[in-house]
């Protein structure tokens, strides 16, 4: 369970890392802090074209409230998918969200084999083995010259 992050206080956090009495207090403290339904609607619809993690960093929300705003958005014809695109992690697509009307893109993407994965990650490790083989080579190089000259290493 987590714990209110105002000092001393012991109850359980429910919004901002805060319980509901020291949230409230910061809420009436700092009215332009909490987005208001009207306004979030306008941030989201300003934000597009985005995808979900986008909308999520811009708005600074999370990813179950990201979800929800496109959801109801697509559902009041407010927004439509527009493209599809590969995401920064593995094997996912995801959609690029569209201001207005209009019927959602298909997504055509072709996945990416797991044996292109593993080529990548072979070359990457290939890559440091090679640059390890010469560091050392070259520190062999180095000793052997300061042997030569008479330098203990």
């Amino acid at each position: 369970m987590k714990v209110c992050k105002e000092p001393g206080c012991e109850g359980k956090s429910r919004s901002r890392g805060m319980c509901g009495k020291h949230y409230e207090k910061w809420r009436i403290a700092n009215p332009n802090a909490v987005i208001k339904h009207d306004d979030m609607r306008g941030q989201v619809l300003a934000a597009l074209p985005a995808t979900r993690p986008q909308l999520q960093a811009v708005l600074n929300c999370s990813r179950s409230t990201a979800a929800e705003w496109l959801k109801k958005l697509r559902e009041e014809e407010a927004i439509h998918i527009g493209r599809w695109q590969r995401s920064e992690t593995v094997g996912m697509f995801v959609a690029v969200h569209v201001a207005g009307p209009g019927k959602d893109a298909v997504c055509r993407l072709k996945p990416i084999p797991s044996s292109a994965y593993a080529g990548k990650y072979r070359q990457q490790k290939n890559k440091s083995e090679r640059l390890r083989y010469l560091l050392k080579r070259a520190v062999s190089k180095q000793n052997t010259w300061l042997g030569a000259l008479g330098v203990p290493p």
